[in-house]
């Protein structure tokens, strides 16, 4: 497979069960995170855990936020 500099995922764990969800993120974040940018849309707070940012965008506004939470 190719090695893409950029990733866009649009709801990556939207339409599964926890397990599942778990194991597309571990595949995203092992198989492409150091060596890609991944952009990710989701409404999952677990998701976002695992995010070093997050740019929320709420009522016409956009907000960057550094995430220092859980990682991996």
């Amino acid at each position: 497979m190719k090695k893409p500099k950029i990733i866009f995922a649009d709801e990556p764990t939207g339409s599964l069960d926890p397990d599942n969800a778990q194991i597309i993120l571990k595949h995203l974040l092992n198989d492409f995170g150091s060596d890609a940018t991944i952009l990710v849309a989701t409404h999952d707070p677990q998701v976002w855990k695992k995010c070093d940012y997050i740019i929320q965008v709420q009522e016409k506004n956009i907000k960057l936020i550094k995430n220092e939470g859980e990682k991996q």
